[in-house]
């Protein structure tokens, strides 16, 4: 029997969720927190799950090689 592979993570953190979690009430990912960003003042609550993080930040791609698969989070490549 062949196993399914699983999808590749794309939201990455840039600051730890294990450290954003210090800042929640409970000291959970789900627990929430909040968010200021300093450029507009904007305030709002979030969780430590979903905040400081980036679709694809961490992603490389290389030159001369592709993603294999239909639904392009397979993360096995192949030579192209």
């Amino acid at each position: 029997m062949m196993r399914a592979m699983k999808a590749m993570p794309r939201k990455h953190h840039y600051v730890p969720q294990f450290y954003l979690q210090g800042f929640t009430v409970d000291g959970k990912g789900d627990g929430q927190l909040w968010v200021l960003d300093q450029k507009t003042g904007r305030q709002w609550q979030s969780t430590a799950k979903s905040s400081a993080r980036q679709t694809d930040l961490y992603r490389v791609e290389l030159k001369g090689w592709r993603r294999s698969g239909g639904s392009g989070e397979d993360p096995v490549c192949d030579r192209g």
